[in-house]
């Protein structure tokens, strides 16, 4: 099995890359559209301002509208910054599984992950509008591990074999990022899976160790569903 954890990271950063790279490419495709557009704007207005054809305001507007226009590029490409996370999603995903499996146990959760060992449970979907950014999520299910990332650079690892118990539960959401030097607060609703890898005693209610998060409730549903049919924490 040696060498399975560094396929399986190429894979993630193959999975990464293109969410990356799309990104881009619609930035790339918009953004003249965006300077087309303001021109067009700036300069009819200038054109019909004083109530009669007028060029010369026709020709200074569209100016304006150029610069205006390419504030408005700069300004979106800053505010994407953050649809940018190749490097902060590979270092969440290391982060998640060395500091808690040996160099064994890497390659044994990759081995599984590969598919090698039978068949790997794969659950995707999208969240968000396309005028505020698509993210895309996936679950990821093996024998012996659960993995839910996010295509904003977010991993979280589950070891299924220490759950004892599993939990569902829904919560409001704070959610802070920066753009353009913007600190952005946003709430939402999201849906939990809760992991304990240590039973209580009935009525006893302790913190959970792991979480899946899910904006979505028929995902979270479908998840919990297919870890029920596994009989994990039962």
């Amino acid at each position: 099995m040696h060498g399975n954890y560094m396929k399986w990271l190429e894979n993630e950063k193959k999975w990464i890359d293109e969410i990356e790279r799309k990104a881009k490419r619609d930035r790339n495709l918009y953004s003249p559209l965006v300077v087309i557009v303001c021109v067009v704007a700036f300069g009819a207005l200038g054109l019909f301002a004083s109530g009669s054809i007028d060029v010369n305001g026709m020709l200074h507007n569209m100016l304006f509208g150029l610069i205006f226009g390419i504030v408005c590029v700069l300004f979106v490409w800053l505010m994407m910054l953050s649809y940018y996370p190749a490097k902060r999603y590979m270092k969440s995903l290391k982060t998640q599984i060395e500091d808690v499996l040996t160099p064994e146990e890497r390659e044994e959760f990759a081995f599984q992950m590969l598919g090698a060992e039978g068949e790997v449970k794969d659950i995707s979907w999208t969240t968000g509008k396309w005028y505020e950014g698509i993210t895309k999520w996936r679950v990821q299910i093996t024998r012996d591990y659960a993995l839910e990332t996010c295509g904003r650079g977010w991993a979280q690892l589950v070891q299924l074999r220490k759950v004892a118990n599993t939990a569902v539960d829904e919560r409001e959401n704070i959610t802070i990022s920066w753009g353009a030097g913007f600190k952005i607060r946003m709430t939402s609703k999201v849906y939990l899976i809760l992991f304990y890898y240590q039973k209580y005693a009935n009525g006893e209610k302790g913190k959970n160790d792991k979480e899946f998060i899910f904006e979505r409730r028929e995902i979270r549903e479908e998840v919990s569903h297919y870890l029920h049919e596994m009989k994990i924490g039962e």
